[in-house]
């Protein structure tokens, strides 16, 4: 079969053209059309054009109503910076011009850290342009978008930033008068930086009427703005109330079907309380987010220097864990990750399994003699390594994150099933953007390429423009454009897919193409649904797992045979009871669990991810070992590097007490995903439960230097420090702790008297610590350590009756080395499957 765009012959199997990627069709069958492309106007700007004489353009970065802006590289300065070049018919206008000229001298003025420097007003030929300081990193508005709720801290730091910023311009009588997350960018060390200083103010001195052009943002205006009266610094404080609102409950407190709806609420409707939307919220915040909102701009913070005074006040009131000193930047956003047994000892409440919150900080690593390489040089003989990177939302209202990382996470997943690529994980990758340094990126996470990509939306068209990067000196290996309707954008995926591993010249078995060609729907609606719904479990929770079933279910009615929700259902409904206390029935969730599964593995019967949520409930609901191991095993042949199955399938070796074997595919995990936090948490324990004491307290420092919080890192450190006989340790880490869950401190000294054989002492600091001790994981631990076997096998066989899951990982701590040979725990421990060896470390 002939190509039709390289004219390549390639045989009549094959559905894309080995040497360029373009889809086949046999002859007779209708011609899918890729030439439809979005226009393109007189104000785009191609990658690579040297524009003006002097700016090279490195990429797009995004669009909106006053033009497109994008990196350049300024050759007479030898420096990035922003170029955002105005739409013609703003251009058009003379005394706009010279309103902007005149705006700009005056935001020249304004140097400071959180003010982003604006340069020159430039024209060429027609194009009217601005250059600006070029800030890597994101804006505020995808911040709030990716991470849906700022920590507190990181909200009042950020505010604090923008309230100095503000300052320092308003000092020199200059006002923004459009303020909005989208015009404040968040650096790499999470520094603020204010953008468009004396733009919004140009252009509404001129009039401007032209479609799309911006004389203010509805949801951030003032109530004076919105009828028309002069704005003054009261109005920029408005707007930043209503942002700080905005980072710590995830909504603007107006929102509406149409601009004016939403503008006549701020005149009209007084501003929700925060504290109703997130609870979190210390209530000195939510006044002072209140104050800011004020209708008459007599009653709001008069300056800025009022508004930081207050802001200083309310910073006492956050966990100590969530306070950052003024002049410090913002703690970076903190995103989730998948399930992990929480071992943390908090008042009132005690989890032992949970999908736990994850922060992480991406930072170099030197990696310890425990992991399979130190500071790892990039791929050199063996496969290659590539990392895919979030796709770059260019659409004008920046609201297209859930396609951006769906599609993303899409072609990761596709090219993970090549046995010839080692594809890094979607945690670690996730945490770059295109604008990072690639050089930087791939040292970091090893990897050999970077696959980029932006998105933009029009109406039903859709363009991706994806590029292969060599991170051994940052060039591009490959750059392309797609094209197309909406209802092609499985095509343009296959494409993609096809042409990277075309230009990676990465020989595929013939297995390996069918899965590369696989396509799981055709249905459009039903992959935005799933894709809706991976993005809500972007934080794992019970509330976000409840959340997230109704838009799988509704997937699945639009495209009954879609074999992706139904996988994740099975892996929900179970977690539902298994991670989550049965929040989920058992018999309810074994039930749903099982149908979603089965009918999965009905429609793909070679689909990884199926086969390993079925052994999960081989395991743990119908006590299967055989089909438990036998499915597991056909996961792993499907699916030898996908990090949720080998995490499943690491738990399930520990409930088994396959600890050598569990301690290798940990290893692994590491590699796929370098820089996440809880990689480092199972193996450092992984080494504990081995008794390798010192490697364990060196995994842990490479994790907990990711993420100095890391709770379960903290509190299964503690145990190898208890094992060490290191109580000292143990009491400089819970002081830790106790800043961040506060109230630790007795439980900790019980365990710390009961391994000493003080059995007073322990039962007083037990007995301060009643709350603490009321799950029979930690009271198995007390009881083991203190050296009382009947209540410690109580505790345990109390365990293997309500949470069998864990009871592995309480029989591993050092405490129960001493019960290895007793008759009892023998029986226990091999009616919930684990396979006795002898005690480790013996």
């Amino acid at each position: 079969m002939k190509c039709p765009k390289c004219h390549s012959e390639n045989p009549e199997t094959k559905q894309f053209c080995a040497d360029c990627g373009t889809r086949l069709t046999p002859a007779g069958s209708p011609q899918a059309s890729f030439t439809k492309t979005l226009e393109t106007t007189t104000d785009e700007l191609a990658r690579g054009t040297l524009f003006a004489g002097r700016y090279e353009i490195i990429e797009e970065l995004g669009a909106g109503g006053m033009g497109r802006v994008y990196r350049a590289y300024d050759k007479k300065i030898e420096e990035e910076v922003a170029l955002k070049l105005i739409r013609p018919e703003i251009a058009a206008e003379k005394r706009t011009v010279e309103r902007f000229r005149n705006e700009i001298k005056t935001a020249r003025k304004i140097t400071h850290k959180h003010v982003c420097r604006t340069h020159d007003l430039g024209e060429e030929g027609k194009a009217l342009f601005i250059t600006m300081e070029y800030v890597r990193g994101e804006d505020l508005k995808s911040l709030i978008r990716r991470t849906r709720v700022l920590a507190t801290g990181t909200a009042l730091s950020i505010a604090r930033q923008v309230a100095e910023g503000l300052g320092e311009a308003h000092s020199l009588g200059v006002v923004h008068r459009d303020l909005k997350p989208g015009n404040i960018m968040i650096d790499k060390d999470g520094n603020a930086k204010i953008m468009d200083f004396g733009i919004a103010r140009s252009l509404a001195r001129a009039g401007t009427t032209a479609e799309g052009a911006i004389i203010g943002t509805p949801e951030y205006m003032s109530p004076e703005q919105v009828e028309g009266k002069p704005a003054d610094v009261r109005a920029d404080i408005y707007a930043l109330g209503v942002i700080l609102f905005e980072m710590v409950t995830g909504r603007t407190p107006f929102e509406g079907e149409t601009a004016f709806s939403i503008a006549n609420k701020h005149k009209s409707e007084p501003a929700p309380d925060p504290l109703t939307l997130n609870p979190q919220v210390p209530e000195d915040l939510s006044r002072l987010i209140l104050r800011c909102l004020e209708k008459e701009k007599e009653t709001r913070y008069q300056t800025t220097g009022d508004l930081l005074a207050d802001l200083d006040r309310v910073e006492p009131s956050l966990p100590a864990g969530e306070r950052t000193p003024a002049g410090r930047p913002a703690t970076k956003p903190k995103p989730a990750t998948s399930k992990t047994i929480t071992v943390k000892i908090i008042p009132r409440k005690l989890i032992i399994p949970a999908l736990a919150l994850i922060a992480v900080i991406a930072i170099v690593l030197g990696l310890g003699k425990f992991l399979p390489k130190k500071e790892p040089a990039l791929s050199q003989d063996g496969p290659q390594s590539i990392a895919v990177l979030p796709f770059t939302d260019l659409s004008p209202d920046k609201d297209q994150a859930a396609w951006c990382e769906g599609i993303a996470e899409t072609l990761l997943n596709a090219l993970a099933n090549l046995k010839s690529l080692q594809v890094r994980g979607r945690q670690s990758s996730f945490m770059f953007t295109a604008q990072d340094n690639p050089r930087e990126v791939g040292r970091k996470l090893n990897a050999d390429k970077l696959l980029t990509g932006s998105l933009q939306m029009l109406g039903n068209r859709i363009r991706i423009t994806v590029q292969l990067v060599n991170t051994a000196d940052g060039g591009p290996a490959w750059s392309d454009k797609f094209d197309g309707a909406m209802e092609e954008i499985f095509d343009i995926q296959d494409r993609i897919a096809a042409m990277t591993v075309s230009k990676m010249k990465v020989g595929l078995t013939e297995a390996e193409s069918s899965k590369l060609e696989k396509r799981y729907t055709n249905n459009k609606e039903a992959y935005n649904l799933y894709l809706k719904g991976k993005y809500i479990e972007r934080s794992v929770t019970a509330d976000v797992i409840q959340k997230a079933i109704p838009v799988y279910l509704e997937a699945i009615g639009k495209d009954l045979n879609f074999v992706l929700p139904y996988v994740q259902l099975s892996r929900d409904y179970a977690y539902l009871y298994i991670a989550f206390g049965g929040v989920l029935p058992r018999e309810e969730a074994y039930k749903k669990s099982k149908e979603a599964v089965t009918k999965a593995l009905t429609l793909d019967s070679e689909n990884g991810a199926a086969y390993a949520a079925l052994a999960n409930l081989n395991y743990s609901f119908e006590n299967d070992l055989a089909a438990a191991d036998r499915n597991y095993q056909r996961a792993l042949q499907l699916s030898p590097r996908d990090p949720a199955v080998l995490e499943d399938h690491n738990f399930y070796l520990i409930q088994r007490g396959r600890l050598e074997e569990a301690l290798e595919e940990i290893k692994l995990m590491v590699e796929i995903d370098p820089l996440l936090p809880q990689n480092y948490l199972y193996l450092g324990r992984q080494y504990y439960f081995l008794r390798r004491y010192d490697d364990s307290i060196a995994a842990y420092a490479k994790g907990l230097e990711l993420d100095p919080d890391h709770i379960n890192s903290l509190t299964w450190r503690n145990f190898t420090f208890l094992a060490q006989g290191r109580s000292e340790k143990v009491l400089d880490t819970v002081k830790r702790l106790d800043q961040l869950y506060p109230g630790l401190d007795a439980a900790w000294r019980a365990f710390i008297e009961a391994s000493a054989g003080n059995r007073r002492e322990a039962e007083k600091y037990r007995d301060a610590a009643m709350d603490e001790f009321e799950n029979p994981f930690y009271l198995a631990i007390y009881y083991a350590a203190l050296g009382d076997r009947d209540r410690a096998l109580a505790n345990l066989t109390r365990l293997y009756n309500e949470n069998r899951g864990v009871l592995s990982f309480c029989f591993l701590v050092h405490f129960f080395d001493k019960y290895r040979s007793d008759p009892d725990f023998v029986e226990l421990m091999r009616k919930s499957g684990f396979e006795f060896q002898k005690a480790p470390g013996n």
